[in-house]
């Protein structure tokens, strides 16, 4: 599956996805005004902390960002609110949960970059986490 998914879309590394966003973009000039209206939906999930070996890109995977074993993974996926297609544009790995300061700002960046390639983002959607509450 991960090699049929580098083939068709690139290699979805950590962070912000350009080639996600760019299908983003191309899907909007598609869709009426109306369909452009999305939900940002976020959520934070704990994972099973392991370590695996890619061997089509030669990586270990289970690493956050700054070389510390991945313990969560914040997710950002987009989802039409008049048509029924959902998308998703970001991750993060994290070693312990992201902060609420932290949350606010990627909402804030994540909404930013969808109205830079024409979609429009009138709600946020996400669990009663304490987090997610300060965050927003």
């Amino acid at each position: 599956m991960l090699k049929f998914v580098n083939k068709s879309v690139g290699r979805m590394d950590p962070g912000f996805s350009t080639t996600m966003l760019n299908i983003a973009r191309l899907r909007s000039t598609e869709l009426s005004v109306q369909d452009r209206q999305c939900a940002l939906v976020f959520d934070e999930k704990s994972l099973k902390c392991e370590l695996s070996y890619n061997k089509f890109t030669d990586r270990v995977i289970g690493y956050t960002d700054k070389g510390q074993l991945a313990t969560h993974a914040l997710v950002f996926i987009l989802r039409g609110l008049h048509t029924k297609w959902k998308q998703a544009i970001a991750y993060y790995l994290t070693h312990t949960t992201v902060s609420a300061k932290d949350v606010a700002e990627l909402i804030a960046v994540c909404i930013q970059k969808l109205d830079g390639v024409g979609l429009h983002i009138p709600c946020v959607v996400c669990d009663q986490a304490s987090t997610n509450i300060s965050a927003l």
